[in-house]
Order: C-alpha cells, then sequence, then structure tokens
C-alpha cells in the first residue's frame, strides 16, 4: 500500500506540473499570437506609409516639372518682349504690352 500512495502522490505532482507546464505554454503561444499581429499591423501601417511616400515625391516632382516649365515659358516672354521693343519695324513681331504670351504677337 505504501508503494501505492507514493506513485498516487508523484502522479499527482506529476499532474499539477503538467497542468502549470500547458497554462504557461498557452500564455506564451497567447503573447506570440498578440506579438504577431501587432507585428503585421506595424508592417501594413509601413507599407501604407512608404506608398504614401512614393506618390507625394512623384507629385511634387509633376509639380516642380511644372515650375520649371513656367519659369521657362517666362524667361522666354521677357526675352521675346524685349526683343519686340527692339525691333519693332516693318516685317518684325509687336506686342503690345497687354499681351502675355508670344503667340499672340502680329508680324507687322
Amino acid at each position: 500500500m505504501v508503494n501505492f500512495e507514493s506513485t498516487r502522490g508523484l502522479i499527482s505532482n506529476l499532474e499539477k506540473k503538467q497542468k502549470k507546464f500547458d497554462q504557461q505554454l498557452s500564455e506564451k503561444n497567447i503573447l506570440a499570437e498578440k506579438n504577431a499581429a501587432e507585428r503585421d499591423s506595424a508592417e501594413a501601417r509601413a507599407r501604407q506609409a512608404e506608398t504614401k511616400s512614393l506618390s507625394l515625391t512623384r507629385e511634387l516632382e509633376l509639380l516642380q516639372d511644372q515650375i520649371d516649365e513656367s519659369d521657362r515659358l517666362r524667361k522666354q516672354l521677357q526675352v521675346s518682349q524685349t526683343l519686340g521693343g527692339v525691333r519693332e519695324g516693318p516685317g518684325r513681331q509687336s506686342c503690345g504690352p497687354d499681351i502675355q504670351t508670344p503667340h499672340f504677337c502680329l508680324a507687322v
């Protein structure tokens, strides 16, 4: 009988240890799933931020190209107006002061 009681005590002790181990394992699995979900969410936010960054960079490049083109046309107009005042005469283009682009200059 002593051996039986001793074995029963060992079994009970091992069952408690198994239960504690299973509980710890379950807690670690829950924590791992939570961490994986947080990681996935952070990666998704990073991808969205990268996409927005690329989009804004492209928009900035397009706007800079438009500014460069506007500057080029403005300088071309200034040169045209300056040369138009010097070259006025028969067979030359003349633009009035109210005309903004050289496309509207008329040959005299």
